[in-house]
Order: C-alpha cells, then structure tokens, then sequence
C-alpha cells in the first residue's frame, strides 16, 4: 500500500536528519484522482443522457396521450350529440305513430258502420225481395235470379267479427245462388 505523504509530515523532531520522501509516488496521484473524477462524470453525464432521453420519450407518450385523449373526448362529444338527436327523433317518430292510431282508431266506428252486414243484407234483400219494407224473405216465393258471374266472398282473417263474416257469407252465397253442398 502506499501513501503520498506531504513534506510536513515527513519532518523527524529528533536530531537525525531526514530526508525528504520521493514525490514520484505523489506525482501519479492527481493523475489518478482526474482520471476517476473523468470516469464518474461520464458515468454520471450517461447517467443524465439516459434520463433526459427517457423523459424525452415520456414525453413524446405523454403527447401521443395527450391527443388520442382530445381525439377520444371530440367522439364521445359526437356521440352525445348523435345519441340526443336519435332520442329527438325517435319521439318525433313515437308522437307520429300516436296520432296515426288515434286517427285510425277515430275512423274504424266509421268504417264498421259503412261496412255492417246488416246493411249489405239489407240491400241484398231489398234487391232479391223488392224495396218493401213488410215483405220477408221467409214468406216469399223463391225468386232465382240468373247472374252473369259471382261475387266471391272475402277470406276470413280471423280479425273481424265471426258473426258479421258470416252474415255476409251467406249475403254472397244467396247472390250466387249457391246450394247448401257449394257453401261447405
């Protein structure tokens, strides 16, 4: 091991003389001491350079985020917007769908009226029977009227009246003058 001794520390207090120690031992010292302080301020310039560049390319994410975020909040916007213009519209729609049923349930008394089997009986027996109002068709003589062709009768859909589709079945079964074996 050796040591660098300063000059002072080298002074005997007793009356041999001594002689100074060689400064060669010394003199490669500093060298040595500049060279590590080198060595640890590339280290630590390293050090830095990985930092800054580490906080460079935190950055650059941080800016990437950054605009994806703005990107992602401007379609959420959009999508609020769009969301509040379908619900508008959706009840725009409902309110449309609600007057078209008042209205159709307004007119279906009308069109029940318009449309009763009793008045197209009536009819028919008025045509078959004569207009008077006193004649039946139980007492009257079976009048055969020769028709050029038939009215067929509509299909039953289930939805109207079981009774009223009946009545003017056989409304249209007397018309065409169909027998009992036609009709089933």
């Amino acid at each position: 091991m050796s040591s660098c001794v300063s000059p002072s520390e080298n002074f005997v207090p007793d009356s041999r003389a001594s002689t100074p120690v060689s400064d060669k031992s010394c003199a490669s010292r500093p060298d040595d001491v500049v060279n590590t302080m080198n060595k640890k301020v590339e280290v630590y310039t390293n050090i830095v350079n990985q930092f800054s560049r580490n906080l460079n390319t935190l950055g650059d994410r941080f800016n990437r985020f950054e605009t994806q975020l703005k990107i992602n909040n401007e379609k959420v916007e959009k999508l609020e917007n769009l969301s509040e213009s379908l619900l508008s519209s959706i009840s725009k729609i409902e309110d449309q769908v609600a007057n078209l049923c008042m209205s159709v349930l307004d007119k279906i008394p009308k069109v029940t009226n318009d449309c009763s089997c009793e008045h197209t009986i009536s009819y028919v027996t008025n045509k078959v029977c004569g207009s008077s109002e006193s004649n039946q068709l139980s007492n009257r003589e079976p009048v055969y009227i020769e028709t050029i062709g038939y009215t067929k009768p509509s299909k039953y859909d289930g939805t109207t009246n079981w009774l009223e589709y009946k009545l003017h079945f056989e409304a249209v079964a007397k018309l065409n003058n169909w027998s009992e074996d036609i009709k089933f």
